[in-house]
């Protein structure tokens, strides 16, 4: 559960995105910067949230939430669904690449079965919310949020004046990437076959390195600017929250996307086949939620902010976050600083609104990982929580240190 009150601030000298219309919440705090000035007027959408203070909109929200995954790369129907460990009576058979002779018709399959997992997934947290209902009430919690004294009901069963459910879209990287590569080579060129891509994901590219050379570095990549191959990932990042409109949670409550994956790339990658991306079955996925998949985010840094400020920001009022590492040395001048310092600003104005930053080396990682008892207080920024670096498990330390790292701006 998430509650509290927050009030807006503006930058330093009165200037930030939206002066005159609202002030945007900016926060820095451990290597975390915070911008949300779309956030606000997307809770004024649903009716939720209408106070002002001298005509600047205040986000004074004090409500429940709970919190559900949707793992949108998993559902490409481009490979069997035999191919996932988790087969079960939820099992929903579109057939596989070589079914659709279109990339058209392949959207449509995946229009399809976004919808019918998220009518899944709502079972799922209705199921869950029921539970807490009967099994974790929280009478402190309620206590000190508004409605619930004055209702007579705990949080858990609709106390909260706001109730909202939570649901992360995760990986839009994976996912623009692999429908960029089944677009380009297998309808519009034609240079690679959907029965040949099909075995390479079935077999995880073991037999044919060179197909996943290919799709690696011969299609544009999420990340870089290329914008028909981001607008694949807004296309259904939006289709996946205009989705989410129709449901309501038990306690009467929206559902709200978010676009983070704390660290749950890592475990979830665990369980999904290759992908189309030319990542291999098992390897993590995309890190954060909106960032580029390590290490393809070629053009540098101001490449991949143009990148993630195409998606639409506006309707992931859950919560969203990019990931981004430095070398310590890009800091050690005052032009470096200065550089920075205009990141963060345009950041602002591109209307990003969450990134979180890692100031480290290789080396330093690699050692920690060799002498974890020299290293006990090095700290980094995972994925929306800073964590002790030799304290987390090895495959996420390998992750974070597998991300692209920059030099400059």
């Amino acid at each position: 559960y998430n509650w509290g009150e927050y009030s807006t601030q503006v930058l330093a000298g009165g200037a930030g995105v939206g002066a005159g219309k609202y002030s945007p919440m900016h926060r820095f705090v451990v290597g975390a910067w915070y911008n949300n000035p779309t956030g606000l007027d997307l809770r004024a959408e649903f009716g939720l949230m209408k106070s002002t203070v001298n005509d600047v909109k205040v986000v004074n929200e004090r409500g429940a939430y709970v919190f559900a995954g949707y793992h949108a790369g998993k559902f490409l129907p481009m490979v069997r669904w035999d191919m996932y460990s988790d087969k079960s009576e939820y099992y929903n058979d579109l057939g596989d690449l070589t079914t659709y002779s279109s990339f058209e018709e392949l959207e449509e399959a995946y229009a399809r079965q976004i919808d019918y997992f998220s009518d899944r997934m709502v079972e799922c947290v209705t199921k869950v919310e029921e539970m807490h209902e009967k099994l974790l009430p929280t009478p402190f919690l309620s206590s000190v949020i508004d409605n619930c004294m004055a209702e007579g009901k705990d949080v858990t069963r609709g106390g909260a004046k706001y109730n909202f459910a939570g649901v992360q879209a995760i990986q839009v990287a994976n996912v623009a990437d692999s429908l960029a590569s089944i677009k380009s080579l297998v309808y519009e060129k034609k240079t690679v076959s959907a029965g040949q891509l099909l075995h390479a994901l079935q077999t995880s590219f073991s037999d044919d390195p060179l197909l996943r050379a290919t799709l690696i570095n011969k299609v544009p990549k999420y990340g870089n600017d290329v914008k028909w191959v981001d607008d694949l990932g807004v296309k259904w990042v939006n289709y996946f929250a205009d989705g989410l409109k129709k449901y309501r949670n038990r306690r009467g409550g929206i559902y709200q996307m978010g676009l983070y994956t704390v660290s749950a790339h890592v475990p979830m990658g665990q369980n999904v086949g290759a992908s189309a991306d030319g990542r291999l079955a098992k390897d993590p996925l995309a890190d954060g939620g909106v960032s580029a998949m390590y290490g393809r985010d070629k053009q540098g840094p101001t490449a991949l902010l143009q990148s993630v400020a195409r998606l639409p920001f506006s309707k992931a009022s859950n919560g969203t976050l990019l990931n981004m590492k430095f070398l310590p040395s890009f800091f050690g001048t005052e032009e470096g600083i200065r550089k920075f310092t205009d990141l963060l600003r345009a950041v602002c104005s591109l209307g990003i609104s969450h990134i979180q930053f890692n100031v480290l080396n290789e080396k330093d990682l690699r050692a920690a990982q060799e002498h974890p008892e020299n290293y006990r207080s090095l700290t980094v920024r995972v994925a929306g929580y800073t964590a002790y670096f030799t304290e987390l498990a090895p495959d996420l330390q390998d992750e974070i240190i597998a991300r692209t790292t920059y030099r400059s701006v």
